[in-house]
């Protein structure tokens, strides 16, 4: 290829960089070409694809190749950068094995999976790990170690966050923020007895609970938080949490409860006294 081309319109222009009287003088290396270095080259062959193994003037490319240099002397072209699928073999581009997308140095050192599998290390696994140390990053297709959260020995992936949530901790208590988020804290860390915070220990004082979290442990009042609170204080290990604060946008009877509509931060729903703040401001 690269003869009759105007280089600033297609075709030409994803093969030609340079042409003079529509014959390319100069090939676009970027798109895996290379200039034939024959002189004079046969007409039309101008330019030769890195993965064209025939070429032409007994100068060719190398089979799979993607990127490459032009050869010095009759023969194939250096390739510098293989295919998907394939990896760089001295002069020659040898396919992957069959879980990799793509891969380097020898077919089973994968550097990326295909659908449906994990890049594990340099493997491709449609799990990860056979125990809960790690989790699989749908982001990235990989598989990650929970320890990436200081002090955490067991995870999952959290889709909303798009970050791995511990599920436990080696000597300390998972703590989860309301943005969904997670880490490993002591005890003094997550709350302290009878006094107000954000979260409180559950009975079993191994998880730091949000005093919103309604739904974790719910068999077991102690383990109980109360829906839209925002801070809370547990007397003993035994008792359930007492909401003291509720989250912005509810006010506390009882159980906290939605403001009007016209309030961001209430303490009753329906007088507009009683409205704090108000959405307008």
């Amino acid at each position: 290829m690269g003869g009759c081309y105007n280089k600033d319109a297609h075709p030409g222009s994803d093969i030609c960089t340079a042409a003079k009287d529509g014959v390319c003088t100069a090939c676009k290396a970027d798109n895996g070409l290379f200039k034939n270095p024959a002189a004079p080259s046969e007409k039309g062959s101008e330019c030769i694809l890195c993965h064209d193994a025939t070429g032409a003037n007994g100068y060719k490319g190398v089979a799979n190749c993607i990127q490459c240099q032009a050869p010095q002397s009759a023969g194939a072209a250096t390739c510098t950068a293989c295919q998907d699928g394939y990896y760089k073999n001295s002069q020659t581009c040898e396919r992957c094995d069959e879980a990799c997308l793509t891969c380097e140095t020898d077919a089973a050192h994968c550097t990326f999976c295909k659908a449906g599998k994990y890049l594990d290390g340099d493997q491709c696994a449609d799990i990860c790990g056979s125990g809960n140390d790690k989790y699989a990053d749908e982001a990235t297709r990989t598989c990650k170690a929970c320890s990436t959260i200081t002090g955490c020995t067991a995870c999952e992936y959290n889709p909303v966050t798009k970050k791995p949530k511990c599920t436990a901790c080696s000597d300390k208590k998972v703590k989860t923020e309301l943005d969904g988020t997670t880490t490993c804290v002591d005890a003094n860390g997550c709350a302290t007895d009878n006094v107000d915070g954000s979260h409180f220990l559950n009975q079993a004082r191994n998880k730091c609970l949000l005093c919103s979290d309604d739904k974790t442990n719910t068999s077991s009042p102690p383990n109980k938080g109360l829906k839209d609170c925002g801070r809370c204080k547990k007397e003993r290990d035994d008792a359930a949490s007492t909401c003291s604060e509720c989250l912005s946008g509810f006010y506390l009877e009882d159980a906290c409860k939605t403001c009007d509509a016209n309030c961001a931060v209430c303490s009753e729903k329906t007088l507009v006294d009683k409205c704090k703040i108000s959405m307008q401001e």
